[in-house]
């Protein structure tokens, strides 16, 4: 993958299963702790060229993204709240790159290339209820 930049775009379902918690009631709103298990589809792209002596086609085939999340979502008051979630994802990606020499068009090739990422994420956020 030397000289390429992947991005990656990915759909995800995301099931939760909360976890029995006695402090329920603690602070103010409540706590919900949860496990979560993202998985859905991805989808690859090259965002910078390899350009040194060769100009290449990214065609990019859908992928699988799948991880694991432990999450804790803390409510202040009935309307807002606090996220706080730790999570791995992995995905599997593949792509058909067709390489064409900068000065020798006619020796084009066509290959599969194949690439794993990890990410371990940290993730902090702002909860809005709905309820009144």
């Amino acid at each position: 993958m030397l000289g390429r930049h992947l991005d990656v775009v990915e759909v995800l379902v995301v099931p939760q299963v909360s976890v029995p918690w006695k402090w329920r009631r603690w602070p103010r709103g409540g706590a919900r702790p949860y496990f979560a298990v993202p998985v859905g589809v991805a989808w690859s792209y090259q965002s910078r060229n390899w350009t040194r002596a060769v100009t290449e086609d990214w065609n990019s085939r859908p992928g699988l993204s799948a991880g694991a999340a432990i999450g804790l979502e803390i409510y202040w008051s009935r309307r807002w709240g606090t996220l706080v979630e730790l999570g791995y994802q992995a995905r599997f990606l593949s792509a058909d790159v067709v390489s064409t020499p900068v000065d020798e068009p006619q020796a084009q090739v066509s290959e599969r290339v194949t690439t794993t990422q990890h990410q371990i994420l940290f993730s902090v956020g702002l909860l809005v209820g709905l309820r009144k």
